[in-house]
């Protein structure tokens, strides 16, 4: 009767996407947009172009849906990301916190980090954990106390890439 719950306790553990500051499932921050492409090979990906300096594009690898804003890297000339996001209940950080979590567990788990926690006006929140050695942020969006949203932002590389390039002009 053990081995049932056992069994599927390590089936979610390891079916569970792993989230963390310079990770989202199955996108590194470091990737460029061909590399992503290269993560959904069978399909055709389109960008939206509207906001031609940081388009947007919406994947789907290994089950998993995200939102990914790049931005132009001016040194290389070719599309970074910068802010990826998800609603998937497949993704967990390293602690466990994933959508549904409560805030309660969020400042359980990381009240010993560099943290802020916001209002949006409403119901919803944003808690924010700062990771400055690798200049990002990971967001949870919470609506009614329960994480509904997390994103990443990539502010460094971004930020060093304008910073460098002004510097050069």
């Amino acid at each position: 009767m053990r081995l049932i719950p056992l069994f599927l306790l390590l089936s979610i553990w390891v079916t569970a996407q792993k989230v963390s500051t310079t990770a989202f499932g199955d996108i590194q921050m470091t990737l460029s947009d061909w590399q992503v492409n290269q993560l959904v090979k069978d399909k055709l990906l389109v960008l939206d172009v509207s906001e031609p300096e940081m388009p947007n594009q919406n994947i789907q690898v290994n089950g998993v849906d995200y939102h990914i804003i790049y931005f132009k890297n001016l040194r290389t000339k070719k599309l970074s990301i910068m802010y990826v996001s998800s609603e998937s209940t497949k993704l967990k950080t390293l602690s466990g916190i994933g959508i549904g979590s409560s805030a309660n567990e969020l400042w359980q788990k990381y009240k010993n980090y560099h943290i802020a926690y916001a209002s949006n006006g409403g119901n919803e929140k944003t808690f924010t954990l700062y990771d400055h050695d690798h200049q990002t942020e990971l967001q949870f969006i919470l609506k009614n106390q329960k994480v509904t949203k997390m994103t990443l932002f990539n502010y460094g590389q971004w930020m060093d890439d304008y910073i460098n390039y002004s510097e050069n002009d």
